[in-house]
């Protein structure tokens, strides 16, 4: 019973398959134990702790006896001489061989049962010893596997090469680098790894060991014996520390059991093929006897053939006899029945296994005949189970001579799981080949020298080249035209895929514009690029980059920007343009005090006073300091203007002559008007200050002799030089060129040229209005004007004003000069500023009229209350506290019916003019004001 139960622990341990991780050296004690490389039983973990079933069930017992366990990391080699000579106390996971019994004391207790097996590459086609004939077999140096398999090989007669290794994993590493064909290791290191080094297990299996804990010779007999304690113990307990170890590192619970004839035939096997090869060599020394030689051969033949016939009945892989002419089935061994799902080999016999066509008794009849007549045959071959149950097998075919009679050797290994896992291989890269194909984003693979192997539809449309195209094309190809979102241009060894093969790491996702050979402009993509590496290496072997065509999100980001810094700069001029028209209005109300009250003294001195000339000096100052005002309220769009139908180039024409003395005799002023051109309403005067405030700028940025071109013409603006213009609209346009060959401006002074008061001349050579006021004039007028300059090369300043919708509106007339009028009417004048209504009463009655002043609305509707006579006029400010001017007028002319009104401002409101437009039927004075220019407006206004 216990016999039983033990081999069911152990079929259990050799059915499973192994997972682990590496590990180091644990805290100094009194226990050093031996640390190597032998996934699943012992290994070092990636945080240097040692790990593995060995580990966990030494470090229970640790516990119980109170141990403190310091691993010693080595190799194989290593630690046995470390364990003999004293350097470490306990090696676990060691053989029992009667030459290592002299060296070393094992505790008596097995702790694993193993065997060892060849594992090589699928396509190395190893199924048997013969197989191995004239191979390189990579072995753990040191080890049982090594002598037995040396003995294996010699016995059979196969010449092979060792490959020594210093430990299983530099063994399994030799064969998939191609220095060996073949690695033997222990079945649990080996099943557990060979599938991460693309290996395969052969049906090559040998030399069952039983694994122990070993101690230097004479030392450490009460370790061993504590070992034995727990082990015989845990054995017994069903969830002890020993099967926890077991069950954590092994694939499939220790309660599974294989087949209970696989350690008999294991031992069996390893005993025959050990015995056979101690007969070979006996043998083959025996040969070399003249005198014995019939006798030996005839030996060397019977015990042939009783190995065959051992080797036959207990070997694991199917192995069928058949009659190499008609096919059938003759011997087949007890693998093979088992396999097929018959209890017996008549069973087998008796039923057709081969009805699943193409795969039928025809074709392999065909087969068995072919192996016959032309040697070997290795197929991939579908059968099927006694419970119908269709799986696939790779069979080898060989003929072969059994009693005398020539027969075909068929061995068949199960290869389902291998089909099935190619198969969805297949589905897995077919998935990958739809999603490559169809995926909306660009893909590009690229090897480790830059160059493209493959690219996918969609990047072949957003990049504008075909697949051939791109082939074999490196990131280092200057054809790429790769730039940087600022425009600079990105060199190929900077291109997000060669960084990636650099670094080793993801790049992205960066944005870079790439040329388009068939839109012939830049794309701009969004790109990511990611290394990929062989498993256990540094080095990346390729590079896969996706990318998006971001090019629309680009420009749509690039338009936001431009938009919200036009909107700051517009709302920077419009602060400016309030603070500049506060500035005029108070302005113009302090030289309305000034003009009017020095007007008045004049009046009172005689002809030959010398105080006249002082008075004049002050009138002049005054008026200059006006036209200052005007031109903020120009920038301002306040200006009061009276816009006029006129055909500008009769306007630049009557100026020709004013401009020449302007510039200067260095300077050529040429003059260009357009033919047919439209007609555009505007103030004249307005265009007077345009052409002189551009003509003057032009002038100043001439260094000694050079050119100024002035030109018009007719220009049609659409919606698509909007979207770049948002202070343009659609429709015609007559456009006012002025253009010089100075020295031109760069971005930043571009960028500030419309502001009040900027200036690039020296200190007092400049206001810096010219070019404001041309802008607010500009505007005003719903016009746009661009500047075109750059450093060296010059300036054009182009002022574009809307045609006129209509040619019969009133021409400008030069106004008739006549004397000043008077009058003797009632006029009520309200004016919250004490000087200028105290000027303005002064005026009016000089002038002869009944003057009602009044500081505030409330007060100018009291007076008109309680005057019973007639008020002709009202001559109010725009903006006072209380009311403003027109609402002032309503309530008087309510109060006075018939009432005229007048009104005055430093600037015009929108209550009295819309962008500096005068509306239908108001009249208005502007500050600041002469004596005859309020006496003509005063007398007109009572006129109409």
């Amino acid at each position: 019973m216990l016999k039983t139960k033990a081999r069911g622990v152990f079929l259990a341990l050799i059915a499973c398959a192994c997972i682990s991780l590496p590990a180091g050296a644990s805290e100094p004690g009194n226990l050093r134990v031996g640390l190597y490389e032998n996934k699943p039983k012992i290994f070092t973990e990636d945080d240097g702790a040692a790990a593995g079933i060995f580990v966990d069930i030494l470090r229970e017992i640790a516990k119980e006896e109170g141990w403190k366990l310091q691993y010693v990391k080595c190799e194989w080699q290593e630690c046995l001489r470390a364990l003999e000579e004293g350097r470490i106390d306990l090696m676990p996971d060691v053989a029992y061989s009667e030459e290592r019994a002299l060296l070393y004391d094992f505790n008596k207790t097995p702790v694993l049962e193993s065997w060892s097996q060849v594992y090589s590459k699928p396509e190395s086609k190893i199924e048997r010893l013969s197989d191995l004939n004239g191979k390189r077999i990579a072995l753990l140096d040191g080890s049982i596997q090594q002598k037995v398999f040396q003995q294996l090989v010699a016995g059979f007669e196969c010449d092979v090469t060792i490959v020594s290794a210093d430990s299983l994993a530099a063994a399994f590493s030799a064969v998939r680098e191609g220095r060996a064909d073949a690695a033997v290791a222990n079945h649990y290191f080996g099943d557990y790894i060979y599938k991460d080094y693309n290996l395969a297990k052969t049906a090559i299996v040998f030399n069952i060991a039983t694994l122990y804990f070993a101690a230097a010779k004479g030392r450490g007999s009460e370790y061993l014996q504590a070992i034995d304690r727990c082990l015989d113990a845990w054995k017994y307990e069903s969830g002890s520390p020993y099967y926890r170890a077991i069950s954590r590192w092994m694939e499939k619970k220790p309660d599974q059991a294989m087949a209970r004839y696989m350690p008999l035939t294991l031992g069996i096997i390893s005993a025959l093929l050990a015995l056979a090869g101690t007969a070979i060599l006996f043998l083959r020394r025996q040969v070399a006897a003249r005198t014995a030689r019939l006798t030996k051969a005839g030996n060397e033949l019977t015990q042939s053939e009783e190995r065959f016939k051992i080797l036959f009945q207990e070997s694991p892989v199917s192995i069928f006899i058949h009659d190499k002419e008609t096919g059938e089935l003759l011997d087949a061994n007890k693998t093979a029945y088992v396999a097929y799902g018959f209890s017996s080999l008549d069973e087998l016999k008796a039923n057709s296994f081969w009805d699943e066509p193409p795969y039928s008794l025809e074709n392999a009849l065909k087969l068995i005949r072919k192996a016959a007549q032309e040697g070997p045959q290795s197929f991939e071959w579908m059968s099927r189970k006694v419970s119908g149950e269709v799986f696939w097998e790779k069979v080898q075919l060989k003929p072969i001579v059994v009693d005398g009679a020539e027969r075909v050797l068929a061995t068949c290994v199960d290869i389902t799981e291998r089909k099935r896992m190619e198969e969805a291989l297949r589905d897995s890269e077919e998935a990958h080949r739809r999603l490559f194909e169809t995926m909306s984003q660009g893909i590009v693979y690229q090897a480790a020298d830059g160059a493209i192997i493959s690219a996918n539809p969609a990047a072949e449309r957003i990049l504008g080249l075909t697949s051939d195209q791109m082939k074999g094309r490196t990131s280092m190809d200057p054809r790429w035209k790769m730039i940087e979102p600022d425009g600079e241009p990105v060199p190929g060894a900077e291109h997000p895929a060669m960084e990636a093969l650099r670094t080793g790491k993801k790049i992205g996702p960066v944005i870079r514009g790439i040329f388009h050979p068939e839109m012939n402009e830049y794309v701009w993509l969004s790109i990511t690029a990611t290394p990929q590496f062989n498993e256990g290496e540094t080095t990346s072997f390729q590079v896969y980059s996706t990318f998006e065509d971001i090019t629309e999100k680009k420009r749509a980001e690039d338009d936001k920007t431009k938009l919200q810094e036009q909107l700051t700069q517009s709302q920077k001029m419009e602060s400016i343009g309030r603070l500049a028209g506060g500035v005029a209005h108070d302005f113009n109300n302090m030289l309305s005090v000034i003009i009017g009250n020095s007007e008045l003294a004049m009046l009172d001195l005689p002809e030959d006073s010398p105080l006249k000339l002082n008075f004049h000096e002050i009138l002049q100052a005054s008026q200059r300091s006006a036209n200052l005002t005007r031109q903020l309220l120009a920038f301002a769009r306040r200006q009061t203007a009276e816009p006029v139908i006129l055909d500008i180039n009769e306007t630049v024409e009557n100026m020709l002559k004013m401009l020449r003395t302007l510039i200067g005799e260095d300077i050529d002023l040429v003059w260009k008007p357009g033919r047919s051109l439209w007609k555009t309403k505007i103030d004249p005067v307005q265009i007077d200050q345009i052409l002189a405030n551009l003509c003057v700028n032009a002038r100043d940025a001439i260094s000694g002799t050079g050119k100024i071109m002035v030109e018009t013409e007719n220009i049609i603006v659409d919606e698509a030089y909007c979207e770049s213009k948002p202070e343009a609209a659609p429709g015609e346009y007559v456009m006012l060129v002025v253009s010089d060959d100075g020295c031109g401006m760069d971005a930043e002074t571009r960028e500030k040229i419309f502001e009040p008061f900027f200036t690039t001349k020296e200190t007092g050579k400049g206001t810096g209005l010219g070019l404001a006021t041309v802008y607010g004039i500009v505007r005003q007028n719903e016009g746009f004007i661009n500047i075109y300059s750059e450093p060296g090369k010059g300036t054009v300043c182009k002022v574009c004003l809307p045609k006129s919708k209509v040619d019969n509106e009133r021409e400008s007339t030069q106004p008739e000069r006549r004397p000043v009028p008077t009058g003797e009417e009632t006029i009520l004048i309200v004016e919250d500023e004490p000087a200028i209504l105290k000027l303005g009463k002064r005026i009016l009655e000089t002038l002869g009229y009944t003057v009602i002043p009044a500081e505030t609305p409330t007060e100018a509707i009291t007076k008109t209350e309680n005057y019973e006579d007639a008020i002709h006029l009202l001559l109010t400010d725009v903006i006072m506290p209380e009311m403003n001017g027109r609402e002032l007028a309503e309530k008087i002319a309510s109060l006075k019916p018939g009432l005229i009104a007048l009104f005055m401002s430093g600037y015009t409101a929108n209550v009295i003019a819309h962008h500096g437009v005068l509306e239908e039927g108001v009249r208005f004075v502007q500050k600041p004001f002469t004596v005859e220019s309020l006496a003509r407006k005063v007398r007109q206004s009572l006129d109409d």
